[in-house]
């Protein structure tokens, strides 16, 4: 039976001409032909009925109100599957876009969408695979010419409508470029990763965060700086009632510095912090804690060392009511010969007074002067002076308060006397002064800190601790000498800057050994402890240090014996009722200043525990392992760190992720002049995706990268190769294989000379019987050419097809 159908709608105003041709077995082949004046909309449709009512349907329709023109075709398969493309064209919204999808088997759909808007300058492809019980394997491909932002999104749906996206954003106008993944597990939990690069910052990235129970969070933020050459690693986990535990590790190559920060957050948003960080430069590694007490105060105490100028100290700061702070830093440099306390105080109104600490192994001479002026003109001012001749090194910080008040440390050093030595005085209400010195002689092996507070009308109170290893002497000031220069002391100093109130009683025996015990107490920061020394034979110290805070609740113990040629073994075992930390650090110094740590930590609240083990070695090498297990987030990991020579890194982490089910082995080799390898091996468990990365950096940061990765939910295995060439080029081949949709494929760009992409595509589709090759060449101003060639056995298609898309987005084929 042929029919002929004409049909017109006066209401609607609506013509149109339907031709159908019944074949062999109520075979079908129909064309359609509609004209809507009402809505402009003018189209054809071609549909073939096959085998088993299958058909296969071809659209084209035009809409000149809102100047819509469109290629729809569909091809149905064995039981009611679908193929379908759409080509679609806006002029209004200066839209056009092609959209592909394939039923398979119990109403899977694996669809591909090309979309671009002239007007918001977008284009983009989306590809969608739903698995087994409608899970969803979906890939977004977009580009935004005006705010040229390109991206590819990727979500992988799993058991119970969890979620693994992959989201990869290039921004030209900003030059940033991204990936953001992210894993929805068990009860709408998320385990989410960005890797984020930004060509005018020049900052690249990688975030990681893990929802547990109740929406808590863990995150991991990998970030790197090619401006400041800084890159970094931050870690957090949200515990019970929204408290947070963040670690933070970060390395800049330009200053040659890497750090870990941690805090923890207590009750009522209080906040344990240490920091550690190292210097490659200027070969300095530290330690910083800081604790939050009742209404905002905090206590800080820093340890650091410099290989270089072979300094270590101690920078300790305490917050008090209204945001003041009183900081004060003891320093050593064996190489100088120097030891110093760097002292601040910031006052009302965000007033600072400050000291910045100076090196000079051969006393050269070196000068820096800086200040910086504070609201009304204030000024705070740091000196740095070196003098060759007199051998006299230097700096001398200065801030000015309210009403020409004056806070001020000065730091000189003289290698011809030897001596070193530290002087900061703050001045108070009134003119009153509290004042800090350090010294340290070599020839007479002399050092001392002398401690003054001046109250009214210009009283002092004064604590001096001072050691010569000539005369074997340490005492304190305001002291009773005995028969044969031996002292017996009892001091209680007051210091109104510090606010710290003190009994310090010392006993000097046979032979200028000293039995000593401190008890000290400080209202400011709610501090008591009890410190106890003894000094044998040959200046060795055995010590311990009892002390407590009620307000961060930290209570601890710190034991250290001094040995031969003031090697050093020391023990601290510390708790923290607030963040419900425990630990156990150990520190055995040995010969040339060599230090082996090992460190045992536990915390209740985060509940994390893990044990941190490091030993250096010659000339300040380390080799690093971390085990730390998180039964919050429920993730365990081992990362092992060796430092060689130049401060070169080798580095293997292994984590075990059982909220996410993910676990994955990383390991790093840094070459000379910074130069990264790293591999990657993770396996998914939730997403069932297992992969391995491979990243090699060469000179100036350029990137070759491998990743092989395989999903047995949505049956996708792939291997992706990236080469980054010099000025952020990139050349990318993937190979994917699709189990479900029965696509394989390769696709392959190069990214040319401004941003330029030619792309190759060679996909093969089984189920839809559809293979086909498509090229793309991206010239200037983001235009298009393209040319794409397949062929579909099933609805018998062959087709040539070629697009260029100008600046205006139009197409012609």
């Amino acid at each position: 039976m042929a029919c002929v159908s004409v049909h017109t709608s006066a209401v609607a105003s609506v013509t149109g001409v339907h031709t159908s041709v019944f074949t062999v077995r109520h075979k079908m082949a129909c064309v359609s032909v509609h004209t809507s004046a009402v809505a402009s909309v003018t189209g054809v449709h071609t549909s073939v009925f096959a085998v088993r009512h299958k058909m296969a349907c071809t659209s084209v329709h035009t809409s000149a109100v809102a100047s819509v023109t469109g290629v729809h075709t569909s091809v149905f398969a064995v039981r009611h599957k679908m193929a379908c493309t759409s080509v679609h064209t806006s002029a209004v919204a200066s839209v056009t876009g092609v959209h592909t999808c394939v039923f398979t088997v119990r109403h899977k759909m694996a669809c591909v969408s090309v979309h671009t808007s002239a007007v918001a300058s977008v284009t983009g492809v989306h590809t969608c695979v739903f698995t087994v019980r409608h899970k969803m394997a979906c890939t977004s491909v977009h580009t935004s010419a005006v705010a040229r932002v390109t991206g590819v999104h990727t979500c992988v749906f799993t058991v119970r409508h969890k979620m693994a996206c992959v989201s990869v954003h290039t921004s030209a106008v900003a030059s940033v470029t991204g990936v953001h993944t992210c894993v929805f597990t068990v009860r709408h939990k998320m385990a989410c990763t960005s890797v984020h690069t930004s060509a005018v910052a020049r900052v690249t990235g990688v975030h990681t965060c893990v929802f547990t129970v109740r929406h808590k969070m863990a995150c991991t933020s990998v970030h790197t700086s090619a401006v400041a050459r800084v890159t970094g690693v931050h870690t957090c986990v949200f515990t019970v009632r929204h408290k947070m535990a963040c670690t933070s590790v970060h390395t800049s190559p330009v200053a040659r510095v890497t750090g870990v920060h941690t805090c923890v957050f207590t009750v009522r948003h209080k906040m344990a912090c240490v920091s550690v960080h190292t210097s490659a430069v200027a070969s300095v590694t530290g330690v910083h804690t800081c604790v939050f007490t009742v209404r905002h105060k905090m206590e800080c105490t820093s340890v650091h060392t410099s290989a270089v100028a072979r300094v270590t100290g101690v920078h300790t700061c305490v917050f008090t009511v209204r945001h003041k702070m009183a900081c004060t830093s003891v320093h050593t440099s064996p190489v100088a010969r120097v030891t110093g306390v760097h002292t601040c105080v910031f006052t009302v109104r965000h007033k600072m007074a400050c000291v910045s600490v100076h090196t000079s192994a051969v006393a050269s001479v070196t000068g820096v002067h800086t200040c910086v002026f504070t609201v009304r003109h204030k000024m705070a001012c740091t000196s740095v002076h070196t003098s060759a001749v007199a051998r006299v090194t230097g700096v001398h910080t200065c801030v000015f308060t309210v009403r020409h008040k004056m806070a001020c440390t000065s730091v000189h050093t003289s290698s011809v006397a030897r001596v070193t030595g530290v002087h900061t005085c703050v001045f108070t209400v009134r003119h009153k002064m509290a004042c800090t010195s350090v010294h340290t002689s070599p020839v007479a092996r002399v050092t001392g800190v002398h401690t003054c507070v001046f109250t009214v009308r210009h009283k002092m109170a004064c604590v001096s601790v001072h050691t010569s290893a000539v005369a074997s002497v340490t005492g304190v000031h305001t002291c009773v000498f005995t028969v044969r220069h031996k002292m017996e002391c009892t001091s209680v100093h007051t210091s109104a800057v510090a606010r710290v109130t003190g009994v310090h009683t010392s006993v000097f025996t046979v032979r200028h050994k000293m039995a000593c015990v401190s008890v000290h107490t400080s209202p400011v920061a709610r501090v008591t402890g009890v410190h106890t020394s003894v000094f044998t034979v040959r200046h060795k110290m055995a010590c311990v240090s009892v002390h407590t805070s009620p307000v961060a609740r930290v209570t601890g113990v710190h034991t250290c014996v001094f040995a031969v040629r003031h090697k050093m073994a020391c023990v601290s075992v510390h708790t923290s009722a607030v963040a419900s930390v425990t630990g156990v650090h150990t520190c055995v110094f040995t010969v040339r200043h060599k230090m082996a740590c090992t460190s045992v930590h536990t915390s209740s609240v985060a509940r994390v525990t893990g044990v941190h083990t490091c030993v250096f070695t010659v000339r300040h090498k380390m080799a690093c392992t971390s085990v730390h297990t998180s039964p919050v987030a429920r993730v365990t990991g081992v990362h092992t760190c060796v430092f060689t020579v130049r401060h070169k890194m080798a580095c293997v982490s292994v984590h075990t992720s059982a909220v996410a089910s993910v676990t994955g082995v990383h390991t790093c080799v840094f070459t000379v002049r910074h130069k990264m390898e790293c591999t990657s091996v993770h396996n998914s468990a939730v997403a069932r995706v297992t992969g391995v990365h491979t990243c090699v950096f060469t000179v100036r940061h350029k990137m070759a990268c491998t990743s092989v990765h395989t999903s047995p939910v949505a049956r996708v295995t792939g291997v992706h190769t990236c080469v980054f060439t010099v000025r952020h080029k990139m050349a990318c081949v993937s190979v994917h294989t699709s189990a479900v949709a029965s696509v394989t494929g390769v696709h392959t760009c190069v990214f040319t000379v401004r941003h330029k992409m030619a792309c190759t595509s060679v996909h093969t589709s089984a189920v839809a019987r559809v293979t086909g090759v498509h090229t793309c060449v991206f010239t200037v101003r983001h235009k298009m050419a393209c040319t794409s060639v397949h062929t579909s056995p099933v609805a018998r298609v062959i087709g040539f097809r070629t697009s260029l898309i100008a600046v205006c987005h139009a197409m012609t084929c």
